[in-house]
């Protein structure tokens, strides 16, 4: 409006050009870079680890010749099956446990609601990598670590666990590493519960669904 009646009077206008109307919001939480990698170190983990655990747990007992008692034994093959996964489970939990709380001291939930929920999501996900890599190694003849590592590195790349950068539009967001480190990341930063119990939920289906097959 003054430029437009007397442009000169826009010299003695007293303009604080400082002044920043912009206000940043951590969301109530101050994150570091080691909280992110904590939580990638964790989804790694358990593809990569857990998966070559659960592939070598029926291979070792054929190798030194207890396979053959434990299918002598009086026990179904169901329970052969799921006792042999919970017996590695213990390891594969006590392993991560130690990694993402001590050695990284990183800064996950806020609440013991949410670092409850992002536990069990973790150990689910530990249940259900480990079925699947027992039941690798009950289907092929050869060493499972030859199938299980380049598969499962191959999920971890693509999924931007080894870098962000890495993202393939329409098959990246498929992949089940990225949908889990998605759902820990949103219950860490945000809160959301949604997408860990609907995680949780299909890693228990898959658990039970490959402890049948495997037995079968």
């Amino acid at each position: 409006k003054i430029a437009s009646t007397d442009p000169s009077l826009l010299m003695n206008t007293d303009t604080d050009n400082e002044k920043s109307f912009v206000e940043q919001d951590g969301l109530g939480v101050t994150r570091s870079m080691m909280d992110y990698y904590a939580v990638s170190m964790a989804v790694m983990m358990i593809f990569m680890s857990h998966m070559i655990m659960g592939s070598t747990a029926l291979k070792d007992e054929e190798r030194i010749f207890t396979l053959q008692r434990l299918y002598l034994s009086p026990v179904g093959k169901v329970k052969l099956f799921f006792g042999k996964l919970i017996g590695t489970l213990p390891s594969a939990v006590i392993g991560n446990a130690v990694i993402t709380v001590f050695v990284f001291g990183a800064k996950y939930c806020d609440s013991f609601v949410g670092n409850l929920i992002l536990f069990l999501l973790l150990f689910c996900c530990s249940l259900a990598s480990i079925a699947v890599g027992m039941l690798i190694g009950v289907l092929i003849k050869i060493p499972a670590e030859s199938i299980v590592i380049p598969l499962t590195w191959a999920l971890l790349f693509f999924s931007g666990s080894f870098s962000k950068q890495v993202f393939v539009e329409g098959f990246s967001d498929k992949l089940p590493p990225y949908i889990v480190q998605q759902a820990a990341f949103r219950l860490t930063l945000y809160g959301e519960c949604d997408s860990a119990l609907a995680v949780i939920a299909v890693c228990l289906a898959v658990t039970a669904a490959v402890s049948l097959i495997g037995a079968a």
